[in-house]
């Protein structure tokens, strides 16, 4: 055959499908790597969202549980603030008791109390506790440091009986800990130490909170080592501080956490792999830093630094990043090929590619299997999601549903597509949220946050939370929905749980009985309409108001805040019983109470309750119980007390006073000729008259019937009396006009007692006027002669 009569040879046709079908076989290999980077890329950011949310909650979790105990700890130091700082063995019980220690504070073997005990005081100090009811008290462990750190208290006992009387100073961790919460003022966290009382003597700490005198903290360093009272403790064991926190993350993380120690190193305590703990022995050489997913997080807790470390374990890397792009790569490699295979048969001739169409159909049968074992995988991923999801046409009916989402709904894929929708499982409110929202999510191809209660066939109640995003044709034409919904039924439930206590908190703080103020400066920055009402403002009056206008004068304002506000400031609670003045100046007595508010930069909330009624009722109740009845002057009780006073101030001063007992002559005649009420008229004569005729620092009481008696004090001489019982008798003995006109008069018998001639004691003093009086009576004179 001749050049140019269009024949080309077999190698040319050869060649040209070579280089034909490795055109289309590198098109198709890069178009497929293309898309597997991406897939992979996409896989892992989620893998890595996905792992940095739960180290986030893990790290929330263990800064929760170090630090439940300081609240405490701090509780205790409130109730040794209002002992006025002295620690009773029986006190200190009683409080630890009060709390549940399982429930409010998990890893915390008890609460003690550490004191600082000098070497030349320590044998007065043992004697100090075994006299308050700890007769087998002993210090132990002591260290070689002059100054020793003592427990003195530890409860509950039964478990914490060997750090009893143990020196903690003796231990270098333990001292470092002791010495910066001294110095600092504030809760601080030992490094990990075997604690006496873990038997298994495990990493442990100790989480110290300072006392300092009068409850609050002196300012600097070196005084607050000056004012140290004592550190109130709590041991923690690690292994039991830390049960359960890591259950949640163990299945998809392999966990290191560890405590930074004194020499700057972190020292292990917990390590999990593939969902399981590791014993403390692997723990320590257990490092997952070369892992591709590790992360670290820092975090601080009382003082102690924490490192976590995090990565995922190799099930659940497999699950999210393995098999990600392996379908797409295994079907997009034998698809160029396929291509390529098929470019080249065209090329090479109808009788070959025949030929090589039966190698292709096993390839693609191959090809099938790959692609199918590709989508079980995938599938598995999808159905066994922690959501549900699914797509809707435009409808809103199901197209596709994982099997979480049937088992939420509790149906299945031929009872679902095609036939119902979301909102058939949705309760009232829900259906007409998602009637109103579908449109809207159609037009603008995105929807995110929407809550429903979601109920299933078999009655299983959710609340669950719903986004999505839309699918359009090439005109624009919606097609189906990538939907997804996650079960937030605990979130719910906690949301819910917090906006009924804010409800609560709203009803107590408007509470009419109960004023209420918050304050910065003793300036209101915020008050309810009860402190308004209380003390007579209108609405708005009180707000940016200085407290000191509600109080009586500038002394009881000035005097309120020196004593209340360092007990606030060092934690504790101030209460007392005030007098306060109202808008129009009237004053009211009111019960006070008040709390420095944590993290507020100093502001307190305080509680008014109006007690003047209170008040009124308590002196008339404390008038009932000290005065007659008929006549108002002292009873028996008050001049027993007053007598008390006098011989008191005698002593004191060297005076010396008179006791006159007086018994009424003629008083029966009267009683049995004109009536009960007659007597009564003479009787509060005889009180008015004898009332008249004292100095304001004088005393007249009814014994009862017709005897009174008058304690003239002070005297410097028993002459000095005789002027001043001359004018009692002069009185009595004008008539008393009753009250139907009739004029009646009495006389009185009287004797005297001086002190301290005629007694030392209220009882002797009683009875030598008793029977002087009765020697007068019989002697028919008005009074005995004056010594």
């Amino acid at each position: 055959m001749r050049i140019g009569d269009g024949y080309t040879g077999p190698e040319m046709i050869g060649t040209t499908a070579w280089v034909a079908a490795a055109i289309v076989l590198s098109i198709g290999l890069a178009l497929t790597g293309g898309a597997v980077i991406w897939k992979q890329q996409r896989a892992r950011a989620e893998a890595q969202a996905l792992q940095e949310r739960q180290v986030e909650r893990l790290q929330d979790d263990l800064v929760k549980r170090l630090t439940m105990p300081v609240y405490g700890l701090k509780g205790a130091r409130g109730t040794l603030a209002a002992m006025g700082g002295r620690v009773t063995r029986s006190a200190f019980r009683a409080y630890v008791e009060s709390r549940d220690l399982p429930r409010e504070f998990p890893g915390a073997r008890g609460f003690g109390f550490i004191e600082r005990v000098e070497q030349a005081d320590l044998a007065a100090f043992v004697a100090a506790r075994r006299r308050d009811g700890a007769p087998d008290f002993d210090v132990h462990g002591l260290g070689q440091e002059s100054t020793h750190y003592i427990v003195s208290e530890i409860e509950p006992l039964a478990r914490n009986a060997a750090a009893w009387g143990l020196d903690s100073g003796a231990n270098p961790v333990r001292r470092q800990a002791i010495e910066q919460a001294v110095d600092s003022g504030e809760a601080t966290l030992s490094s990990p130490t075997p604690l006496v009382q873990d038997r298994q003597q495990g990493p442990g700490f100790l989480l110290l909170v300072p006392v300092y005198k009068q409850g609050r903290d002196p300012g600097t360093p070196a005084e607050r080592r000056a004012a140290l009272l004592g550190l109130l403790y709590a041991p923690l064991v690690a292994s039991e501080l830390l049960q359960g926190a890591t259950d949640q993350a163990a299945s998809l993380l392999d966990l290191n956490l560890s405590a930074r120690t004194l020499d700057g190193q972190f020292a292990p305590l917990l390590a999990t792999r593939n969902g399981r703990p590791l014993p403390p022995a692997e723990a320590a050489d257990a490092s997952i830093t070369e892992e591709p997913t590790a992360q670290s997080l820092r975090f601080t807790v009382a003082g102690r630094e924490f490192l976590l470390e995090a990565a995922l374990t190799r099930e659940a890397a497999m699950g999210l990043l393995g098999l990600s792009g392996v379908g797409l790569e295994l079907g997009g490699a034998l698809l160029s090929l396929m291509f390529a295979v098929t470019v080249y048969l065209l090329a090479v001739g109808r009788a070959r590619a025949e030929r090589l169409a039966q190698d292709m159909t096993a390839d693609l049968a191959r090809l099938a299997r790959v692609a199918d074992e590709a989508r079980q995988s995938l599938q598995d991923l999808y159905d066994n999601a922690p959501c549900a999801y699914y797509a809707l046409d435009a409808d809103g009916r199901f197209l596709q549903i994982n099997a979480l989402g049937l088992k939420w709904l509790g149906s299945t894929a031929e009872e679902l597509v095609g036939r119902m929708s979301p909102r058939d499982f949705f309760d009232e409110a829900g259906r007409a949220q998602f009637d109103a929202a579908f449109p809207r999510f159609k037009a603008e191809g995105r929807i995110s946050g929407l809550e429903f209660d979601l109920t299933g066939r078999q009655g299983q109640a959710r609340r669950v939370s719903l986004s999505a995003t839309a699918v359009y044709g090439p005109g624009g034409e919606y097609l189906r929905s990538r939907s997804v919904m996650f079960d937030i039924s605990e979130t719910h439930r906690i949301r819910q749980q917090l906006h009924q206590l804010t409800l609560d908190q709203e009803a107590m703080l408007e509470s009419d009985l109960v004023g209420i103020v918050k304050l910065r400066d003793r300036r209101s920055i915020w008050h309810n309409r009860a402190l308004e009402r209380m003390f007579g403002y209108a609405e708005g009056e009180l707000a940016g108001a200085a407290a000191r206008q509600l109080y009586a004068d500038d002394t009881a304002f000035h005097a309120l805040g020196a004593l209340a506000y360092p007990q606030l400031r060092a934690g504790g609670r101030f209460r007392t019983q005030q007098q306060m003045r109202r808008k129009d100046g009237s004053l009211i007595w009111v019960d006070l109470a008040g709390v420095e508010l944590p993290g507020s930069d100093g502001s307190t909330l305080w509680m008014l309750v109006d007690i003047t009624q209170s008040k009124a009722h308590e002196a008339r109740m404390e008038k009932a119980a000290l005065h007659d009845a008929l006549t108002g002057v002292p009873n028996r009780v008050l001049l027993a007390d007053r007598l008390r006073q006098a011989i008191h101030a005698a002593e004191r001063n060297g005076h010396v006073f008179a006791l006159a007992y007086l018994d009424l002559n003629g008083f029966k005649q009267i009683n049995d000729t004109h009536g009960h009420d007659a007597g009564d008229v003479v009787l509060k004569a005889v009180a008015a008259r004898l009332l008249a005729c004292l100095r304001a620092s004088d005393t007249v009481a009814r014994l009862g019937g017709d005897e009174f008696v008058v304690l003239l004090t002070p005297a410097q001489a028993p002459a000095d009396v005789e002027p001043v019982l001359s004018r009692l008798l002069d009185a009595l003995s004008q008539p008393v006009t009753l009250n139907s006109g009739e004029l009646v008069a009495v006389g009185a018998s009287l004797g005297l007692a001086h002190y301290p001639t005629d007694g030392r004691t209220p009882e002797a003093l009683m009875r030598r006027a008793d029977e002087a009086m009765f020697a007068n009576k019989r002697a028919g004179r008005a009074r005995a002669p004056t010594r």
